[in-house]
């Protein structure tokens, strides 16, 4: 959704889950990655039977878990970076 904040802030991005019909569902978020732009090394999507999983990740933050659901809901965990664990 535009540049990094100056000069090392984070990025806002938005992940919107569509179908012929229009949006389903929308989410914002922001990433620190040292003032760099999301790409295409950012993130890793699942889809699933009633929803889409985007995992996010930046250099200056651990992992994040993005659920769109095909309902319009949405949510988020965080990765644990001592367990291993989604929270």
């Amino acid at each position: 959704m535009g540049d990094p904040d100056w000069p090392f802030g984070h990025t806002h991005a938005r992940l919107v889950l569509k179908d012929d019909s229009g949006t389903i569902a929308k989410r914002s978020f922001d990433v620190a990655n040292d003032g760099a732009n999301v790409h295409s090394d950012s993130w890793l999507v699942y889809w699933k039977a009633d929803c889409v999983e985007a995992v996010i990740s930046g250099e200056e933050q651990s992992e994040i878990r993005y659920t769109l659901y095909f309902d319009g809901k949405t949510d988020f965990t965080q990765l644990d970076t001592l367990t291993g664990e989604w929270k």
